[in-house]
């Protein structure tokens, strides 16, 4: 987390699995930080196939 305020350069490329496990990260996040998750439910979070 020290890593966002840390002013670095930015790598311009992102792997398939890398993106993946970023997204991964803020839903889980977003399930334990954001009161209206439950509200709304999990699936107001993902678009339908």
């Amino acid at each position: 987390m020290n890593q966002l305020f840390i002013k670095q350069e930015l790598d311009s490329t992102i792997t398939k699995e890398q993106f993946l496990e970023d997204m991964d990260c803020l839903f889980e996040n977003l399930r334990e930080a954001y009161g209206m998750y439950d509200y709304f439910g999990e699936d107001a979070f993902f678009k339908p196939e």
